[in-house]
């Protein structure tokens, strides 16, 4: 059985932003858009109701300090972030936490920027998460999903340019893939 995956921007009004966040954003980055905070104690929240959460974003190569971030699910801290010190270049759709496996329920994902800066490092760009519920804006299907048949069989691709490191290339003109589904 597939599981679906509910992608949300970070510029959706279901995210709360505390503190300094500023705006940002390049064509590699989901929608064209990020945030990011220099200001140490800045917060974002999401409360969803799914099985497992990750976070996604930018890490630009800056020279040290290290950023670093923090993530909270229901009130427990369950993972850290921090940015590597050796990057040639910047990376986009960096995964920045997974949650373990979580009940079927509501749960709050907060998203703390632990260190204070000069200079952003860290630009978050995206959420994705496993939703128990109906109730949800948009859905993310990634080209590996094997709901997706391709004929004839095409040629994965990836670099840090496609989001999620991934794209399928066809062999051939007239080639063709088909994705079902219910709804409208």
């Amino acid at each position: 059985m597939t599981t679906n995956v509910a992608i949300v921007d970070e510029r959706d009004p279901l995210l709360h932003y505390t503190g300094s966040w500023q705006d940002a954003g390049s064509a590699e980055e989901f929608n064209g858009t990020t945030r990011y905070s220099t200001t140490q104690g800045s917060t974002v929240s999401f409360t969803f109701v799914g099985t497992s959460i990750s976070v996604f974003g930018t890490v630009a190569k800056e020279p040290p300090p290290q950023a670093s971030m923090e993530f909270m699910i229901d009130n427990s801290i369950q993972g850290t972030y921090t940015s590597p010190s050796d990057l040639t270049a910047d990376v986009h759709h960096e995964t920045l936490y997974t949650s373990p496996a979580l009940s079927s329920g509501t749960h709050t994902l907060v998203i703390t920027q632990t260190t204070a800066l000069a200079a952003p490092v860290i630009y978050l760009d995206y959420i994705m998460y496993n939703p128990t519920s109906t109730d949800v804006g948009q859905y993310f299907i990634d080209d590996r999903d094997p709901r997706i048949q391709y004929d004839p069989p095409w040629t994965f691709f990836g670099s840090d340019l496609d989001f999620q490191h991934t794209s399928q290339v066809s062999p051939s003109m007239g080639a063709s893939f088909t994705l079902q589904f219910d709804g409208a």
